[in-house]
């Protein structure tokens, strides 16, 4: 930020709680959610109001007090305040100009939003999470400046909070938090909730979007990373810039030469502040080499605290070092000599490409050994479904509650699906190959041997595990001395593969799964 430049203030979070109340019930009168907003606009996902100049082009008229919020505090448009009063009540509009949420300019007293105001999320039990605006104000009304408290519309940001664990839990940890946005989620399932960001506008704007949502226990902490908090948490979330850098870089953005400077420092010093079973999340990309995985990158950031912690990996895509290159490059107004240059230098590091996706970090209950798992996320994919791989796969590691398996139903998952290629034979077309492949709970495809395609074809009608191990060894599939271990351990990896359902780890019940079904 130029020193010459002065940001705009954040919206001011020391009010009587009547201004806070009014605008909370001015934005749940109108409907001001999510699924409203997408359905008056025409879209299938919020951030596409910003792809290709749709906020701009969008002819949305200001009929009712929904369009008057959107226009407002989504699009960034000017709207008169008269308009506003009628639409929104006087007492909205008083309110919003005392929270330093409107500016007024023009002859006309036309009302511009300093700030973008969420729609609120799926799930979010009526959160509004408020930011710097995500359209640029005019020149007239704020100044231009480097800084930005980041929005909740991007993509990545809206990955980050789709993934978001949100079982009840004791103390929850947002760092690097920005607005806040998964702290105010966690107002609603953890009894207390601290963010923290290094940025003092970025803490300015978790202060007051923890009032304007009623969360009680919560702090908003100036600080860099984990400074002056120590441990004792349930669940840490953090949304790191992650984007590797050739240069300066916005403090949202830039995440150093491979993108991992501060995601490597969260993980390195993570060892010591999660409690038993708690967990770190993460939605940020990391490079992966031919002698190093995600996963071990991880692991050997950890450094001592490895063998005490598993690591989850769930990619949603891959990016070649070419397009990170050229996107690292082109941002500064480099051509592509220099991307040529970076990319290299990528390969120096050992890199071959980068992974984006959720991260989770368990710390172990007691003495297990360490699970390193990884799958790709889908479209059905949601957080209850991460949070059940790694319930899952914990669970697989005790014998004992592998054994108890046996005994369970088991069934074929809804999206399971069996492909078989034939090629042609002696006596006309053969089956060749067998392959399993499912969308839920994760992107799988897994090839199979014949009777195995069979088997889970047989896993139905409340079949439990020793009534398929029999059926397995009558037909012939295999061998009658098979011992009862290897044929369980088969069935597990079938069950995280998310071919098979075991009602000793049942998938959760969520609108993933009913999409899915």
């Amino acid at each position: 930020m130029s020193p010459s430049v002065i940001a705009p203030p954040p919206p001011r979070a020391d009010l009587d709680e009547g201004t806070y109340a009014e605008l909370r019930a001015a934005l749940a009168r109108n409907g001001y959610s999510e699924a409203a907003v997408l359905r008056r606009l025409g879209l299938e996902a919020l951030p596409d109001v910003f792809e290709g100049g749709f906020h701009e082009s969008v002819p949305l008229e200001i009929r009712d007090g929904l369009d008057a919020l959107i226009c407002t505090f989504l699009l960034g448009r000017g709207t008169p305040r008269a308009a506003l009063a009628e639409l929104l009540g006087e007492p909205f509009v008083a309110a919003c100009l005392a929270q330093e949420l409107l500016r007024l300019a023009g002859a006309d007293a036309r009302a511009y939003a300093t700030v973008s105001i969420q729609p609120s999320l799926p799930e979010s039990g009526g959160a509004w999470i408020v930011s710097d605006r995500v359209i640029p104000a005019p020149e007239a009304l704020l100044p231009a400046f480097g800084g930005m408290v980041y929005p909740t519309v991007t993509p990545s940001a809206r990955a980050f909070l789709q993934f978001l664990p949100r079982n009840s839990c004791n103390r929850f940890l947002e760092v690097c938090a920005g607005c806040g946005p998964a702290a105010v989620l966690a107002g609603e399932f953890a009894a207390s909730v601290t963010a923290c960001d290094i940025d003092a506008r970025a803490v300015a704007f978790c202060r007051y979007n923890a009032r304007l949502n009623e969360i009680g226990g919560f702090q908003s902490n100036q600080a860099s990373l984990y400074e002056g908090l120590g441990g004792g948490y349930d669940v840490i979330a953090a949304h790191p810039p992650f984007m590797p850098s050739d240069g300066p870089a916005e403090i949202f953005y830039g995440g150093g030469p491979d993108g991992t400077d501060l995601l490597r420092q969260l993980i390195t010093e993570l060892p010591g502040r999660l409690t038993r079973g708690g967990i770190f999340y993460a939605v940020a990309m990391i490079p992966e080499g031919d002698s190093c995985t995600v996963e071990e990158r991880v692991s050997q950031w950890l450094g001592e605290g490895a063998t005490g912690h598993d690591v989850f990996f769930f990619p949603l895509h891959s990016r070649s070092l070419v397009e990170v290159a050229y996107e690292a490059t082109s941002k500064l107004g480099r051509g592509m000599e220099a991307a040529s240059r970076y990319r290299k230098s990528l390969l120096e590091m050992g890199h071959r490409e980068f992974h984006y996706g959720a991260l989770l970090v368990r710390r172990h209950r007691g003495g297990e050994e360490p699970i390193r798992v990884r799958r790709k996320l889908s479209p059905r994919t949601g957080w209850r479904e991460l949070l059940w791989c790694v319930d899952w796969e914990t669970r697989r590691k005790d014998p004992g509650r592998l054994a108890a398996m046996m005994g369970a139903p088991l069934a074929a998952t809804p999206a399971l699906e069996v492909l078989i290629r034939h090629r042609p034979g002696a006596e006309g077309l053969e089956p060749a190959s067998f392959a399993a492949m499912t969308h839920y709970p994760f992107e799988m495809e897994s090839q199979l041997q014949g009777w195995m395609a069979m088997l889970l074809g047989e896993a139905r009608d409340g079949r439990d595990g020793h009534a398929l191990f029999q059926l397995a060894k009558d037909a012939g599939w295999i061998h009658p001395e098979t011992p009862s271990p290897e044929f369980v351990r088969l069935i597990a990896t079938f069950v995280s593969g998310g071919f098979l359902e075991s009602e000793t780890c049942p998938l959760p019940t969520s609108p993933a799964r009913e999409e899915a079904e």
